[in-house]
């Protein structure tokens, strides 16, 4: 996603591209409908229309309109897809208000999408920087966290049936900081099976593990100076390393990404110039991880700022 749009380029054999697409829309998700497993898209259109890029399989994708969010009194800042944990083909699209406005939850029965269903919050997060979908109570349903650009409080929408959702959120996680939060990810960062909280803020990398409850997080600060005090515009947690341990991939402003694998225990160490060289020139805005090449191991992408994007394959080997 740019300013101008969003752009999508198609990977055809894990070393080359097709020429990138423009797609005119403000937000967008992965999404897969139906049967198939070929990745399709959700994107919201400047027009305040919710549209569904369906995959052919090949590629090729076929625009149709899901549902009318005119009714919202903003334009989303952030889109999840998060699926029904009991029905197949079920679903939820959350879109997450930016300045002003009430969220908005959109169902989906097979291939029906209802009517978008406002939330409101006595407590809206002001600037919602994107909206997060993972199960953090560990009962099997798909909740939804709000991470602001600013301020202490991180909400969540709770889901506890899969048919409806709280009209407010609640507040899970109050920092002690009101720094601004530059990106956030959740992944089980030490490996217990609970789901922990990562945020680059303006004071550097914040990790708060979970217990399993959605109001469990708790700030740790048992990870590297180097990851503390190191201020991130996007961060990437996966397993570069085959190891079985999330490591960090991380965008830094004004200079270049840094790589932190974790060797045990939530202890990380910088191994940037070993695994990348002088092949890091800075200028990156976003960072993705994904298997390019096939290989069963995560490779790089980096979205710099004058547009291009830098793929960086991994190239461990299988033993």
């Amino acid at each position: 996603l740019t300013t101008t749009g969003a752009y999508l380029y198609l990977n055809q054999n894990g070393s080359s591209w097709a020429p990138a697409v423009q797609i005119a829309a403000t937000a967008a998700a992965p999404y897969t409908v139906g049967t198939n497993t070929d990745p399709d898209f959700i994107s919201f259109r400047n027009n305040a229309y919710l549209s569904l890029l369906s995959n052919n399989g090949s590629g090729i994708f076929t625009e149709s309109t899901l549902a009318s969010t005119s009714t919202s009194t903003s334009l989303p800042a952030s889109i999840a897809y998060a699926p029904a944990a009991t029905t197949a083909k079920t679903g939820f699209i959350f879109l997450a208000a930016g300045a002003a406005g009430s969220h908005s939850i959109i169902q989906r029965s097979n291939t029906t999408f209802a009517t978008p269903t406002g939330l409101t919050s006595s407590i809206l997060p002001p600037n919602v920087l994107k909206v997060l979908a993972k199960d953090i109570d560990g009962d099997h349903f798909v909740d939804f966290a709000l991470i602001p650009k600013s301020g202490s409080t991180i909400e969540l929408y709770q889901n506890t049936t899969d048919t409806s959702f709280p009209a407010a959120p609640t507040a899970i996680l109050t920092r002690t900081a009101i720094d601004g939060i530059q990106d956030a990810a959740f992944t089980d960062l030490n490996s217990d099976g609970k789901a922990d909280l990562l945020l680059a803020t303006a004071s550097g990398l914040q990790l708060y593990t979970g217990n399993g409850k959605f109001t469990g997080l708790t700030a740790n600060t048992s990870v590297t100076p180097k990851a503390i005090s190191t201020v991130a515009s996007s961060i990437v947690p996966a397993d570069f390393t085959g190891d079985g341990n999330p490591d960090i991939f991380m965008s830094v402003s004004g200079a270049n990404s840094i790589l932190l694998v974790q060797t045990g225990s939530l202890t990380f160490s910088d191994i940037t110039s070993t695994a990348f060289g002088n092949l890091l020139t800075g200028g990156t805005i976003a960072a993705y991880a994904a298997d390019i090449d096939g290989n069963g191991y995560m490779d790089i992408l980096e979205l710099k700022s004058d547009g291009s994007i830098a793929v960086h394959t991994n190239n461990l080997k299988k033993k």
